[in-house]
Formats: C-alpha cells, structure tokens, sequence
C-alpha cells in the first residue's frame, strides 16, 4: 500500500492513473494495443507504419516510453500508438482509444488476477468506451471470447487461413479489401506466428490512413524487435536471425518452426534446468548445430 494513495481515498478523491491521464491530455486519436503475445510486435509494427508515411503516430506505453509524457507532445493530426498491458487496463475508466486491438487472450497473470476470466475482463476493457466512430479489431480464432453485449464499435477481424470482414490470408498473400498487398514471401519478419501480429498491425495502419505503399515499405523491411528472430542481414546464399530472447524451450520451438529452409543453428548459453528433448520434433529443418555455453553438451 502507497500511504499517498490511501489518504486520497479516505478523502474521496479521484484517483487517476498514468494510461487514464495520457488519454485526458492528449489532442490526438490513439491506436491502443493489448493482448497475451504480440502486443510489441505490433506496436513496433504500426509506428514504423507511420514513419514511412507521411503522418505521425508516436509510440507509448508498455513498450517503454511513458504515456502520459508523449501524449504532451502529440498534435491533433497524429496518432499515439500505445501498447497496454492487463494492469494498465485495470486502470482505466473513460480512456476511448480510436482503433483498439485485441492480439489474442491466453491463460496468463493469473497469480495477480486470479483467475483467467478476471484476466480476460480486464483485456476486454480496451473497448468498453468505445463509440460507433471507433474500431476494434480482434482474433477471428478467438472471436468468441468478445462480448458483444454494449459493444459499439466497428469489429473487424484478422486471420491467417479464413476470408473474414477485415483482413486474411489467402494464397499466401495478405488480402484487405479484396486487394492483394505482398506475398508472405516477400515479408521480413519470418514465422506464421507474426502473420497474425501483422495483419492486425497493416489493418490499425490503414483504418488510420497509412498508406499502402508505406505498408508494404514497413513489411520488406522491418527486421523485428531487438533479440526477438530480429533479422540480422544476408549474403547471397544466407540470411541471419537474432533470437537471443529465446531463452526458454517454448520459445526456441517458436523459432525454429517459424522457417521452412534449412537452418543452422547457433545455440547454447546458461543452464537454466530446462531439458531439450522436446526440441527435437520442430528440428526437422536444422541441416547444422554449433552449440557454446554451459548447455553445449
């Protein structure tokens, strides 16, 4: 307990937090997003969008610039992209971003919210403010875990292997308005995993008034976050990915099913007890292994 606090609360006073404050402050519509995995990514993705563009969409939030602080700096004509997490959300009470995104909700948190429906209100709090003017846009997997009771927002879906009212994967390209933008082929940033952070991240951008072409710059060439299959370089034969963050099995099984060439991988590092023998059914693509570190054996 904060003795500050408790003594507002004795008083009756309003106690705000710092997501509610930047969404009091700020002059410009916010792109808001939250989700159990994907949340950087995606965010990541949609300000880069908007640097290769010619509007300004300013990160903030959970991805490490302080909300409140860039919501001073933004105009009327930009946007704040904002990564929120489950805590944040708890927070609020008017906050109304103008496109909310909703990546996916899985069992996580739980010594903190209990239990996962606790956990899964507080992710739906991103839209409880939202109007007919707004979008949210969600996990066509996961649609049933929208309440649709009170929402007014204009919902529209991501998939990777559905047609659905917003924006899918079909014959491998990503398809939005029935136009065809670029084949997954021609896509930096490697792992089916990512589809789906991306096509929430191209929809959030275009619904904002990104264009096309900026999109399409962002996709052939975004390299990811840092340490997370961020992409390193290539020559004419290779191309080099940083996974570092994968520290864990779950992870590493992430990685190495995210590519359908052949790999060589670099891998080994501190002995965190983990055993690897459940690696062994996504290692179906690795031709070679230089292993280093405690766990080289």
């Amino acid at each position: 307990t904060v003795p500050l606090i408790e003594e507002a609360e004795k008083r009756g006073l309003k106690i705000l937090t710092e997501v509610e404050l930047s969404y009091l402050i700020s002059e410009a519509p916010i792109i808001a997003v939250t989700g159990t995995n994907g949340k950087t990514t995606t965010t990541s993705l949609i300000g880069d969008m908007f640097d290769n563009s010619r509007q300004k969409g300013l990160l903030s939030g959970n991805i490490g610039f302080v909300a409140s602080k860039v919501a001073q700096e933004a105009k009327a004509e930009d946007y704040l992209i904002t990564e929120l997490s489950s805590f944040q959300l708890l927070g609020i009470d008017t906050y109304r971003p103008h496109i909310a995104i909703i990546t996916n909700i899985y069992s996580a948190h739980l010594d903190y919210h209990g239990t996962l429906e606790n956990y899964r209100d507080a992710k739906r709090r991103i839209y409880k403010n939202q109007t007919e003017d707004d979008f949210l846009i969600c996990n066509y997997s996961q649609r049933h875990l929208i309440e649709t009771e009170g929402l007014k927002a204009k919902t529209y879906y991501f998939s990777t292997n559905q047609e659905v009212n917003g924006i899918y994967m079909k014959d491998g390209y990503i398809v939005l308005n029935g136009l065809r933008i670029i084949h997954k082929d021609d896509i930096v940033l490697p792992g089916e995993h990512n589809l789906e952070n991306i096509l929430a991240a191209v929809l959030a951008a275009v619904l904002a008034g990104v264009s096309i072409d900026a999109v399409i710059h962002t996709l052939t060439t975004f390299s990811g976050i840092k340490h997370r299959l961020q992409y390193i370089g290539s020559n004419k034969t290779n191309k080099y990915y940083n996974d570092s963050k994968a520290t864990n099995t779950l992870a590493t099984q992430f990685a190495l099913n995210s590519f359908e060439q052949p790999i060589i991988w670099l891998c080994g590092g501190l002995d965190r007890g983990n055993g690897f023998d459940e690696l062994i059914p996504y290692m179906k693509n690795v031709r070679a292994m230089l292993t280093f570190g405690e766990t080289q054996d």
